[in-house]
């Protein structure tokens, strides 16, 4: 009962829910991978763009210019290079010929490479 006339002076709640990732803000390398944490991350973003990376706990996002660029499966291993395949191919649309060897790519090579 005491909550009563507390009532009249509290803020309603919030109509929208946080968001509840982990932000940082790296650059793309030479190689356009943005470094979010201890790995590495494919985007196809030029040479020292500043990005906003958002770490969940099932999923990195790289935003630039207010875009959300590629969104990865968060990857918990140490010093990885996440290089999704998609991802490649944006930055061969963007600057053909500019990665050398398509053939020689590791992302070309990981999708070529039998399971197991």
């Amino acid at each position: 009962m005491a909550l009563r006339p507390e009532r009249a002076h509290l803020l309603p709640l919030p109509t929208e829910g946080s968001d509840l990732a982990e932000v940082s803000f790296p650059k793309a390398d030479a190689f356009g991978c943005v470094r979010v944490r201890t790995n590495f991350y494919l985007t196809p973003l030029l040479v020292e763009k500043r990005v906003q990376a958002k770490i969940y706990a099932d999923l990195v996002e790289i935003w630039h210019e207010g875009a959300a660029v590629p969104r990865n499966e968060h990857c918990y291993d140490r010093q990885k290079q996440i290089l999704e395949l998609e991802h490649f191919l944006e930055v061969l649309e963007q600057k053909p010929g500019g990665l050398g060897g398509i053939d020689n790519a590791e992302p070309v090579a990981r999708t070529r490479a039998p399971a197991g």
